[in-house]
């Protein structure tokens, strides 16, 4: 089958039919295949989205959460730390990587 008529990961996760987990072997499937595509593209992300998730892959829920409410990501993200404090993250370390991501892309002084 061609890659053109292939789902990407991320229409899968949104169609519920991947969980976010099942993303290594989605990779595995794109190394063993005869793609051309870029791994990002392969994926269904965008560029920014790619980064973010190479960054810190705890960004995947919410790139999956954006597509499924077709909202911005930072959108997503921003509302996400609105919430109370014991709410926001799962580790005091991921609670500051996404702190710092949120003060680099502006969305926080």
């Amino acid at each position: 089958m061609s890659d053109s008529y292939q789902n990407s990961f991320i229409d899968l996760c949104t169609n519920g039919e991947l969980l976010p987990d099942d993303i290594d072997d989605f990779i595995d499937e794109w190394h063993e295949s005869n793609s051309d595509k870029e791994l990002y593209k392969y994926l269904g992300m965008t560029h920014q989205e790619y980064k973010m998730w190479i960054h810190d892959p705890e960004f995947l829920p919410f790139i999956i959460t954006s597509r499924i409410q077709n909202r911005s990501i930072d959108d997503v993200i921003k509302d996400h730390y609105d919430l109370p404090m014991a709410a926001r993250a799962d580790s005091p370390e991921n609670a500051k990587l996404i702190m710092e991501w949120l003060k680099d892309s502006g969305l926080l002084n």
